[in-house]
C-alpha cells in the first residue's frame, strides 16, 4: 500500500511547500541544537565517569533496568514522550493518506 505502483510520477506537492517546509526543519534543528549548545545548566553528565558510572549502578540495583529509565521518562519527561507519540501518529497517517490512491474520476 505505500509503495503506491500505480504512480504516474507526477510531483504530489508545489516546490513552495518543499521549500516551506525545508525551512521549518532547518529551523527547528537549529534551535534544538543551539539549546544544546547554550545550554549553561549542569546535566551531571559533564562530571567524572566514575561517580556517574557508580550511580548509575545503584540506580539499577535499586530499581532495576526498567525502572532506571521509566522514573524520569515518566516524570520529567512526560510532556516529550506525549508529544513524540503525537508525532508518530501524525506521521503514520501522513503516510497513510499520501499514499492513498487517489480517484481517477475527480480529474486528479
Amino acid at each position: 500500500m505505500l509503495l503506491n505502483l500505480g504512480h504516474d510520477y507526477r510531483a504530489d506537492l508545489k516546490f513552495g511547500s518543499w521549500f516551506l517546509l525545508s525551512l521549518v526543519v532547518v529551523g527547528l534543528t537549529a534551535g534544538v541544537l543551539a539549546q544544546g549548545l547554550l545550554s549553561t545548566r549542569e546535566t551531571g553528565l559533564r562530571a567524572g565517569g566514575a561517580e556517574v558510572a557508580a550511580a548509575i549502578d545503584a540506580a539499577v540495583v535499586e530499581k532495576g533496568a526498567v525502572g532506571v529509565i521509566a522514573d524520569p521518562l515518566f516524570t520529567d519527561w512526560v510532556v516529550a514522550f506525549e508529544l513524540m507519540g503525537l508525532l508518530l501518529l501524525v506521521a503514520i497517517v501522513a503516510a497513510v493518506v499520501l499514499a492513498k490512491p487517489r480517484d481517477r474520476r475527480e480529474g486528479k
